[in-house]
């Protein structure tokens, strides 16, 4: 269920406590704020919408619109995985570059988890990837690995919640 924290930003529950595990204080992951005390409370309408969303189908991408390079190789980390990149190396990273365009990087509030981050029309948007046994999901959709979901979503628009 997504919280939301004494500044106002929204996470994962379990991500947040996970991230304050054994911490004396408590910071937000997005603008640093400082707390007393592990305070938050669920955010049931971004949860109910983050649930019908879920259920929305994928929408084929149209050939013109965020195309990206195809001549990736997938199966070469090299090229696409930038490791314990942050939120904002990542976007200063991609904010100029065509649409389309992505980086994978390490997730800094899910540790475990990464987070694939896209440049889309002068905005750079962030995706959880959740890393479980076997697979990886992002939104709905569940992958064997990180070839067959890059994959994917070069040739399908992105109808994930962006974090």
């Amino acid at each position: 269920m997504p919280v939301i924290l004494e500044c106002g930003h929204n996470f994962c529950g379990d991500c947040i406590r996970q991230v304050w595990q054994g911490k004396k204080v408590y910071s937000c992951p997005e603008c640093r704020q400082e707390f007393a005390h592990q305070r938050f409370i669920a955010n049931r309408v971004l949860g109910n919408l983050a649930e019908k969303a879920q259920s929305w189908p994928a929408v084929q991408r149209a050939e013109e619109a965020h195309q990206i390079q195809t001549s990736f190789d997938f199966g070469d980390r090299s090229e696409w995985y930038f490791g314990p990149v942050d939120r904002a190396e990542a976007e200063d990273l991609l904010k100029r570059q065509p649409p389309g365009t992505f980086l994978v990087r390490d997730s800094a509030t899910c540790p475990g988890d990464y987070v694939l981050s896209v440049s889309e029309n002068s905005k750079v948007r962030h995706y959880i990837i959740h890393n479980l046994p076997g697979k990886l999901t992002m939104g709905p959709k569940e992958f064997p690995n990180f070839t067959s979901l890059l994959d994917f979503y070069t040739s399908h628009y992105l109808d994930t919640a962006t974090l």
